[in-house]
């Protein structure tokens, strides 16, 4: 009996000193490894503050340190003389040397037009990601003074272009088949559909 609670304590020592061992080489791999990161952001450091022997400001030195990334703003702080042409490609617009992509809640916009007396803005953008389907897009219009947004409408990936009709109304066209295209007339203060007609085929 003594004999094996000697041989006991000992296999406990022994796994006690092999579990000791293996954290103190984890702990040492660890720590040089985070001494050669360190000397290598330190040597980064001193050659993006010592170009030609001329310190770099901040900025300079994250646009010498960073990839440049594509910049996105919201459709909402977009000043209205920056919207874009009626265009079916993603909303952009130039601000200095930089190209903004225009989005609305992080999503792609496009279709931009103003309304006959300037007071709203309308705009595809998709909404794939509030449905769960690829290539489902919103029709959006901002009142340019309050920069709200109001859906008034929601379609799948055969939504075809829209036009204002008159400052309170939106007509928006759908693929329906082979040489078919359907239309809705929306208002656009409570998001009704007040007519709906075949574009063609004349029926």
């Amino acid at each position: 009996m003594k004999h094996f609670i000697i041989y006991a304590i000992l296999s406990v020592f022994i796994i006690f000193l092999s579990v000791s061992f293996y954290f103190a080489i984890e702990e040492y791999v660890v720590d040089r490894e985070f001494g050669k990161c360190y000397v290598s952001i330190q040597s980064l450091k001193k050659d993006l503050l010592e170009v030609e022997s001329d310190a770099v400001s901040p900025k300079e030195m994250v646009l010498l340190s960073t990839d440049k990334v594509s910049l996105n703003m919201d459709v909402t702080r977009i000043e209205i003389d920056n919207i874009p042409t009626p265009t079916y490609m993603p909303g952009l617009y130039k601000d200095g040397e930089e190209t903004v992509s225009i989005t609305y809640f992080g999503q792609e916009t496009n279709g931009y037009k103003v309304s006959p007396s300037g007071k709203h803005v309308g705009f595809y953008y998709d909404n794939g990601a509030k449905t769960g389907y690829h290539g489902d897009i919103a029709l959006g219009i901002m009142d340019v003074e309050t920069r709200k947004v109001n859906t008034i409408y929601e379609g799948g990936f055969k939504t075809s272009n829209w036009e204002w009709a008159g400052d309170e109304h939106v007509v928006v066209q759908y693929g329906c088949g082979t040489y078919c295209m359907y239309a809705y007339k929306i208002n656009i203060k409570n998001g009704k559909v007040e007519s709906e007609y075949f574009v063609y085929p004349k029926l």
